[in-house]
């Protein structure tokens, strides 16, 4: 079996990598204020109001809910 580094390994003719799906911080804040509304029975449809269904996966997901749960730990201690 040969040895493949990453050096020779590449895609075929005309595939593209895949592009990375990544919310800035100022999306990530737009999703956190639109789910913290209430007005999304899903965070699908929060994502479609805003426009960034593109970006809908679980690690966007866990950042939103850490960055709520931070929010909520800080008023609390206030």
């Amino acid at each position: 079996m040969p040895n493949t580094t990453p050096e020779k390994i590449s895609t075929p003719q005309g595939v593209e990598q895949p592009k990375a799906r990544h919310a800035s911080e100022a999306d990530e804040a737009r999703i956190i204020e639109a789910w913290k509304s209430g007005n999304y029975r899903t965070k699908e449809r929060c994502l479609e109001s805003l426009g960034l269904e593109n970006i809908n996966n679980a690690a966007l997901w866990k950042r939103v809910k850490r960055a709520m749960d931070r929010d909520d730990r800080r008023g609390a201690t206030l």
